[in-house]
């Protein structure tokens, strides 16, 4: 996670560290959930070159993200994450369900293959520790 006030390079730092690691970068606008999916289909689209179905909701769109990456480790930025947490409040928990123990079956201390990180200003999203620690509660 990244935070800290507004027009200190943080979109910059994310863009750069998803392209160098041939990741996905999706910059979050302040609008509704329908549109904001639409727009993270598009960048998945840009970033496997292959159609992406359209999501109903954020519980099909990330499940989504993690199965197009397969086994490879792939970092997934989300820029502005508090804008899509404004619209889908359930977003946080959705993520942590995939990246922690719950519908993907994995190895035994087999980290998952999306590394996922976000940006924003102002207060964290998430609660200390749950995208840096994944499979714990």
């Amino acid at each position: 996670m990244v935070s800290g006030r507004r027009r200190q390079g943080k979109s910059y730092l994310l863009q750069a560290l998803a392209s160098s690691l041939s990741g996905i970068y999706f910059p979050a606008l302040e609008l509704t959930e329908t549109i904001s999916l639409r727009l993270f289909a598009d960048e998945l689209i840009r970033f496997s070159g292959s159609p992406v179905p359209p999501f109903r909701d954020w519980l099909d769109a990330i499940p989504y993200l993690f199965r197009l990456t397969g086994d490879r480790a792939v970092p997934a930025v989300i820029d502005e994450f508090p804008f899509l947490v404004k619209a889908s409040p359930a977003l946080p928990s959705i993520i942590q369900r995939e990246l922690g123990p719950g519908e993907r079956i994995r190895e035994p201390g087999a980290a998952p293959p999306v590394r996922f990180g976000h940006g924003g200003y102002g207060r964290p999203a998430f609660r200390a520790g749950a995208v840096a620690r994944p499979g714990r509660s």
